[in-house]
């Protein structure tokens, strides 16, 4: 098991100058084997974020831990990589420098770090782009060299933020099955944190799908198709099933968790 959260319990202050809290996380376990790819889904407002802020040691739960290849990294930043909803890429730096940033902040040695760079491009797409600033590109181009930019870190785990949120409904299709093909090539684990179930089914192996607050996992489920995964899997009518499954469990939680 490369990542395990266990038990983890959040609360946060009701109201500035009050003792009273609110619970956000109410002992939330899952986990991502290697080489995994774990989507996290559930409602807005459930504590999808909260819990990429666990992993990423930006905060600390009241109760509960969270391990990484055995080792407790509860509190304690850096240790995964991590792609936000928007691309947030340096409006100064070209796409090869800005896709170099993790590696460089990692101290990762430039040339080695550079030729990586340049082969993850040209997989993405954006061979003969290195050079461009972000402001000349797309808003799935900017996500792609997000999404490099990430890979070239060198944490085991990359955390996905509900990535391509902002993008259109065909870009944004593009962009997961894109992303499916590229992540199987790239053998890392990761976690996706989402609200689209279409999204969650086309990309993950595990599905977790989290209440409404305070926050417990109420159904766990392995995806069942083999990659590389299509558009055409849309239209099968077990996918269908299961993304009505997957909403009636989110439907039935949002009013009364």
């Amino acid at each position: 098991m490369l990542l395990d959260i266990s038990d983890v319990h959040v609360s946060f202050p009701a109201s500035r100058g009050t003792d009273r809290e609110v619970k956000v996380l109410d002992g939330v376990s899952l986990h991502v084997g290697q080489g995994e790819f774990v989507a996290v889904l559930g409602p807005s407002g459930s504590g999808k974020t909260t819990l990429f802020r666990l992993a990423g040691g930006l905060l600390r739960p009241v109760r509960g831990s969270i391990r990484l290849n055995g080792a407790d990294i509860t509190g304690k930043p850096g240790h995964i990589g991590y792609m936000p909803q928007q691309p947030a890429l340096l409006p100064w730096r070209t796409v090869l420098e800005n896709s170099l940033l993790a590696a460089e902040i990692a101290g990762s040695e430039r040339q080695t770090a550079e030729r990586q760079a340049r082969e993850w491009l040209q997989r993405a797409g954006l061979a003969g782009y290195e050079h461009a600033y972000p402001d000349e590109l797309s808003g799935g181009m900017q996500q792609r060299v997000s999404f490099v930019r990430a890979l070239l870190g060198p944490q085991l785990l990359l955390g996905l933020d509900e990535p391509f949120g902002a993008l259109d409904a065909m870009t944004r299709l593009e962009m997961q099955l894109w992303l499916g093909d590229l992540w199987q090539e790239s053998g890392r684990s990761v976690l996706l944190v989402t609200h689209s179930i279409e999204e969650a089914l086309l990309l993950a192996d595990r599905i977790y799908v989290l209440s409404a607050k305070p926050t417990r996992v109420i159904a766990e489920m392995e995806v069942p198709w083999e990659r590389p995964r299509r558009e055409e899997l849309l239209a099968d009518p077990a996918f269908a099933r299961l993304k009505l499954q997957l909403y009636q469990a989110m439907r039935n939680q949002a009013g009364g968790g």
